[in-house]
């Protein structure tokens, strides 16, 4: 019962915040939001991994019951059923502004239902009526398409209409390497949204973190140190002590597994 509760607590979060701190490095400083929840293997999966993944370095989740639990801030956008549930994208985009408008959270709209680039001329007029009333729209989100290209037209639009403030938030099945490619290429991206990639680890989903006996207790109530010594899977015996080794610079360069 120990170890296989601790090996599924520590072995997934372990997976996660790996792949996630993979990720927030290929984004070179730009905010990465966990959009997991509907891709993780449960409920209860998707608290941990939103938990991990802002360990890791993510800057918020749309997990709701995460941000409650964990105190992790709450980031999203609105969803594609929202949009198409109006008879119009502008009609979609106005309500949306309407009810977060004097909230104190951002305001991102989603502009990929229909066409991308018309969405951000929707996206515009919404911006240009909450400036009136001095307030502003944060950005908008990407989530199909050529996210590349997408992003520097919008950039153009948005920079042309005297918007340079808006963000551009992207999403569709992202990964490190997608992200290293699209910065590398020149993508006007501000943020990222990662889901699926992130909350499985798609590419090593299984860690082999394993549980060993390191020491018990004799008759006499003492305690004696116990190894593996199997070919290939020997252990260290008895209890442990890491040191952690720094570079000149002050770079974390590797640990060190030694005895107490």
């Amino acid at each position: 019962l120990i170890e296989s509760y601790l090996l599924s607590m520590i072995n997934y979060q372990t997976t996660v915040a790996s792949k996630a701190s993979r990720i927030v490095e290929s984004a070179k400083g730009r905010s990465v939001v966990d959009f997991a929840l509907r891709r993780c293997h449960g409920p209860g999966a998707a608290l941990l991994e939103a938990r991990a993944a802002y360990i890791a370095g993510c800057t918020g989740t749309s997990n709701v019951a995460a941000g409650k639990i964990f105190e992790i801030p709450i980031k999203g956008t609105m969803a594609h059923a929202l949009v198409m549930s109006y008879d119009g994208e502008s009609e979609s985009f106005k309500a949306f502004a309407d009810t977060f408008k004097d909230t104190k959270l951002p305001l991102v709209l989603l502009i990929d239902t229909y066409d991308t680039l018309k969405g951000a001329e929707n996206a515009i007029g919404v911006a240009k009526e909450l400036e009136k009333e001095g307030k502003r729209l944060s950005g908008v989100r990407l989530d199909s398409g050529n996210l590349t290209d997408l992003s520097k037209k919008v950039r153009q639009m948005f920079d042309s209409a005297g918007l340079d403030y808006l963000t551009i938030f992207a999403s569709n099945d992202l990964n490190e390497w997608k992200i290293d490619k699209m910065l590398l290429e020149g993508a006007q991206i501000g943020a990222f949204g990662v889901g699926t990639e992130m909350g499985v680890s798609l590419d090593a989903p299984a860690l082999s973190g394993v549980y060993k006996l390191a020491e018990c207790t004799n008759r006499e109530g003492g305690l004696v140190d116990k190894m593996k010594m199997s070919e290939g899977k020997e252990t260290l015996p008895g209890r442990k002590q890491f040191y952690r080794i720094y570079d000149a610079n002050g770079i974390m360069v590797k640990d060190v597994i030694a005895l107490e």
